[in-house]
């Protein structure tokens, strides 16, 4: 199977993911866990935008016919949805998650981005439930046990 991603972009994608994880590692060592950290939750967020775009990007250079026709696009559609529709309410969130009006801001952006994606997700096992073929099986004989050889 040969790789969507051109040589250029599995390097940068390894080089930020190795980012992502020594930040984490250092964010996941430095804070409680009581605490909202805005900072590596936006940067997740750009992050998870910027490889979705350019997968998207990659993907549909390469495909031939309609890209909404293929499951990838839906997962990766939702995915955009969700981090694009949160991305704002994160950054505000660790000075202002104390107050009542902002949770309740939070909560309700945050599930109906969340409900979208699922949808998104929904449309993309329906379109891959359509595309299924199933494997042929090979007739395996079985033997009658009526039948039994006489040695």
């Amino acid at each position: 199977m040969q790789s969507i991603f051109s040589k250029n972009i599995r390097k940068l994608f390894f080089i930020c993911f190795s980012f992502v994880l020594i930040f984490s590692l250092y964010d996941f060592k430095n804070f409680q866990a009581t605490e909202f950290d805005s900072i590596s939750t936006g940067l997740e967020c750009i992050l998870f935008i910027s490889f979705s775009i350019i997968y998207l990007y990659e993907r549909i250079s390469k495909v031939d016919g309609f890209v909404y026709d293929l499951p990838e696009f839906w997962v990766v559609f939702g995915i955009i949805i969700y981090f694009s529709g949160n991305f704002f309410i994160f950054i505000f969130a660790q000075n202002s998650l104390n107050q009542n009006s902002f949770k309740e801001t939070f909560n309700t952006i945050n599930a109906i981005s969340s409900i979208i994606e699922n949808i998104m997700f929904l449309i993309a096992f329906i379109i891959a439930k359509r595309q299924f073929k199933p494997l042929k099986q090979k007739k395996v004989s079985r033997l009658n046990p009526k039948i039994q050889s006489k040695s």
